[in-house]
């Protein structure tokens, strides 16, 4: 909030809350802890690329440069939307690794779901380190796991420099 102080909860349900108001919030930090996710490495989850909200582009390039390397989901029933074209040509020049995430495959046909995934890896503005295929309907995830292990194993190679585990 701008001029406000920092509020803390212990409770995510505080945001069903309907005597609470966040729609002034400018950030929302929200910490999990998860198995799947290691130690010392950590997601963060920006608002969506096609909300086509001022704000939100903002809140984005904010944490491009900063970013050890950036995870792009896409819907497999929008597919790749031109927001997430002009995304991809504006964080190219900080030459991160990007992992792209193709989500709700279980909505269409498997051959489908490939010929988004080659359009994904050939024609976009960003040659992906990886793209996997994601189902959280079907709990189709171990790509994910996987990925999540891929880049934390190879987190030196990513920085260019030696952290603690």
């Amino acid at each position: 909030y701008d001029n406000k102080p920092q509020e803390n909860y212990d409770d995510l349900s505080v945001l069903n809350d309907k005597t609470k108001n966040f729609s002034d919030a400018k950030l929302m930090r929200i910490y999990l802890k998860s198995n799947l996710i290691p130690k010392g490495f950590v997601i963060v989850d920006t608002p969506g690329l096609s909300a086509n909200i001022i704000q939100h582009e903002k809140l984005i390039m904010d944490y491009v440069p900063t970013a050890d390397a950036i995870f792009v989901a896409i819907d497999a029933i929008e597919g790749c939307k031109d927001s997430t074209i002009k995304f991809l040509d504006t964080v190219n020049p900080f030459k991160k690794p990007v992992f792209f995430i193709l989500t709700k495959i279980d909505d269409r046909p498997p051959k489908e779901t490939e010929d988004i995934k080659n359009y994904i890896e050939n024609k976009l503005p960003v040659k992906p380190e990886k793209t996997i295929i994601t189902s959280a309907k079907t709990g189709q995830i171990d790509s994910f796991k996987e990925l999540i292990k891929i880049v934390y194993d190879t987190r030196e190679e990513i920085l260019g420099k030696k952290y603690p585990a």
